[in-house]
């Protein structure tokens, strides 16, 4: 998943890259972090980082708290350790 993100990097949308690049430099955490902590980090709208994570199917969020849950993040996190 992190290959696929990093290969798309040169056609996402300037806010998209920015999210994109916040998941490749700090991927644990991203999967945890708040919304607004993470659209914060970006520099990006939180609407625009709820799309980019439906997008990109990395995590499924919960509503009631606005944090990231992880659903794939798992995946995420694992590709991570191994590489």
């Amino acid at each position: 998943m992190l290959a696929r993100i990093s290969q798309k990097l040169p056609e996402l949308s300037s806010a998209e890259r920015r999210v994109a690049e916040c998941v490749l430099a700090q991927s644990k955490w991203f999967v945890q972090a708040a919304v607004a902590n993470i659209a914060q980090e970006a520099r990006v709208s939180q609407p625009t980082v709820f799309v980019f994570v439906a997008v990109w199917a990395l995590a499924g969020f919960q509503n009631s708290n606005s944090t990231c849950q992880p659903v794939l993040a798992m995946t995420v996190c694992l590709m991570c350790m191994k590489n």
